[in-house]
């Protein structure tokens, strides 16, 4: 399975051999350079890509311009003027700076600015308010449009997932907690956040669509602690993986 990857333009300050520890004399070739991207002390793999496939001399400090993809481990983490190293073993052989990132849901001004707003701010459109709620979950949809997306609480994510309330803007802030705890516990039991995501697989996610392959990987890759969990039920675990395997087989036979 492939991990979606978000596109960044960077300006890249490629060091000379000297400084690098390389051999002097040598050149290297950008297109064929598989390196480490380390950001915030954190290693990634990345992809480069140069139309020009050009030949970068041993004993010169060059500058370039160039595009990677950076696959998706951090939500709203990146952003312009952001500084990097990259990487060849513990050699530092290109120092950067991120001109722009292409999608917006991994922009951290963008996203910091996002989940500060409401539901209704976001979409531009408030609910009419009844003379009286038909039931207790329509009222407190209506009250969650209202407040900061970041002052959700779980409960209240959850509820934005199974009654399609704002998923699109809500869904990075449920990612990022279920990368951190798969396993959390709304009004239910444990997982139910979990649960309610993966069965919005085939909602229209709007910016955060490309967020849909790093929480599958991630379950489907660490799935036997989820099955060994004795405070998920079987049947909520039987659930999760169907959704898994019935979003797999969609996603690949498009």
């Amino acid at each position: 399975m492939k991990n979606k990857t978000v596109d960044i333009e960077a300006k890249i300050k490629v060091l000379p051999f000297s400084e690098s520890g390389r051999t002097i004399g040598n050149h290297m070739k950008i297109d064929m350079y598989f390196p480490i991207f380390k950001f915030e002390n954190q290693l990634n793999d990345i992809f480069l890509s140069h139309p020009t496939r050009i030949f970068l001399k041993s004993e010169d400090s060059c500058q370039i311009n160039i595009n990677f993809k950076f696959p998706i481990c951090q939500i709203g983490r990146l952003s312009k003027g952001d500084k990097f190293e990259i990487t060849e073993g513990k050699r530092t052989t290109m120092i950067g700076e991120i001109k722009r990132v292409i999608n917006p849901i991994m922009d951290k001004y963008k996203f910091q600015s996002n989940i500060s707003q409401s539901i209704e701010e976001l979409e531009n459109s408030k609910w009419e308010t009844p003379l009286e709620y038909q039931s207790s979950t329509i009222e407190n949809c209506h009250l969650l449009r209202k407040k900061p997306i970041n002052k959700l609480s779980d409960e209240e994510l959850r509820l934005s997932l199974s009654q399609e309330v704002g998923i699109k803007f809500t869904i990075p802030i449920i990612l990022t907690k279920l990368l951190k705890n798969k396993f959390i516990e709304c009004d239910f039991y444990p997982g139910d956040l979990l649960q309610a995501t993966f069965r919005r697989l085939h909602t229209n996610w709007g910016d955060s669509e490309l967020l849909k392959d790093q929480i599958t990987f991630l379950i489907r890759h660490n799935f036997k602690e989820i099955k060994s969990h004795e405070g998920i039920s079987e049947k909520v675990k039987r659930e999760i993986f169907n959704n898994l395997v019935e979003y797999e087989n969609t996603r690949d036979n498009k």
